[in-house]
């Protein structure tokens, strides 16, 4: 259903992610994502006892490749576009 929607002659598609899928086909752009060991994440979790975890993630790795985290390419896309 939704290739029908791709393969449209006046779409514009941007890809951004980890991992190539069925969408990179019909991308004009594609951009790779930072993987979880290479950017800061923040995680919550509920506990049994309803106790609330937050829990940091910190990059163990610098970015491989061209990659960057997908906040960071939104942000310079907005500074880019005024």
């Amino acid at each position: 259903m939704y290739k029908k929607a791709l393969e449209k002659e006046d779409l514009f598609l941007v890809v951004i992610d980890i991992w190539p899928n069925d969408h990179i086909a019909y991308a004009d752009i594609v951009l790779p994502d930072a993987i979880s060991l290479e950017r800061t994440e923040v995680f919550t979790a509920l506990w049994r006892n309803n106790m609330k975890v937050v829990v940091p993630m910190l990059p163990v790795v610098g970015p491989l490749y061209d990659t960057r985290d997908i906040s960071d390419i939104y942000i310079g896309l907005a500074e880019k576009l005024g």
